[in-house]
């Protein structure tokens, strides 16, 4: 809210005339410098840990309309992330779990570089396919709670996927924001523990929610923002 004060303080002494305004000019910036939160950059994380890196860098496969065990991370096609939660039938979210999906998204995605925006009207073939499909079902996913898969490839690209799934089973797991943004990292190129550069253990806290074999926390994390505003 700094910023709508500067603005407000600085209208006001507009409205003064003769020496007034120098003064007020000066006065507002010694508060600014006061009140400024000082800015600290992160450190760079001492691992990569998003896709393509040194030690995973697999041909983003192009799977169609169900996973299979040939699915591979891949990056979304670029910046702006469309998203729709399927409405009917099969896949169909339920209206809590689109509510949970996207206070999810707009609080750990959107702060990044990505632009996260729900698609109304989705585009599921042809040219700017929705980015991502969400789904709740169990079908196809050999046990697993979720998986992330591209639908479509972006053409003449070896790493980039125009339209990704995501399939995360029922039973309330789309209420667990760790898994949301687990798999959601898939799809922008985010990575376990066991595909980073160098290898990191698949539980390290670095790795925010693409921790594995434990329900991951429901936040991204400090490094994984490093590398999504890297990439995109």
């Amino acid at each position: 809210m700094l910023h709508e004060y500067v603005k407000h303080a600085a209208a006001a002494a507009a409205r003064f005339t003769g020496s007034a305004p120098s003064r007020i000019a000066a006065v507002l910036i010694s508060v600014v410098a006061v009140l400024a939160p000082a800015q600290v950059a992160a450190a760079a994380p001492d691992y990569d840990g998003i896709y393509p890196n040194d030690r995973y860098r697999p041909k983003c496969a192009d799977l169609g309309g169900n996973p299979t065990s040939a699915a591979t991370v891949c990056l979304t096609d670029n910046s702006d992330l469309w998203y729709y939660a399927d409405s009917s039938g099969f896949g169909k979210l339920e209206d809590l779990d689109k509510l949970k999906l996207g206070e999810m998204l707009y609080n750990q995605y959107d702060p990044t570089d990505l632009k996260v925006q729900y698609d109304y009207s989705p585009v599921f073939s042809g040219g700017g396919e929705t980015d991502i499909v969400y789904q709740e079902d169990s079908k196809d996913l050999d046990g697993a709670i979720g998986v992330a898969w591209c639908n479509d490839r972006v053409n003449g690209n070896d790493w980039r996927c125009d339209q990704t799934y995501v399939r995360i089973k029922g039973h309330g797991y789309y209420q667990e924001n760790g898994v949301t943004c687990h798999e959601t990292g898939h799809v922008v190129g985010l990575l376990h523990g066991f595909n980073t550069d160098p290898e990191i253990h698949y539980q390290d806290s670095r790795l925010g929610c693409m921790v594995t074999g434990m329900m991951p926390p429901g936040s991204l994390g400090s490094n994984n923002r490093q590398f999504i505003n890297e990439v995109y």
